[in-house]
């Protein structure tokens, strides 16, 4: 159960970061609207002001960066 329960954890860690690090690489190569993450923020443009878009993306940058 113990090396089950470590697997997995390990697996999930794991898969988090390297989506973190993606989505930090492609906002640092300027390739962050052609992300999954940039395509959805996007769309909630038509729902929200620049100002809170702006804000949620500086919300995805910074939690990226503090969970690595």
């Amino acid at each position: 159960m113990f090396l089950s329960s470590e697997k997995a954890l390990r697996k999930w860690i794991t898969e988090g970061m390297d989506a973190d690090i993606e989505l930090i690489s492609a906002i640092s190569s300027g390739k962050f609207a052609e992300a999954n993450a940039g395509k959805y923020l996007a769309t909630l443009r038509r729902r929200f002001s620049s100002e809170v878009v702006a804000d949620m993306f500086c919300l995805l940058s910074l939690s990226s960066e503090l969970s690595m």
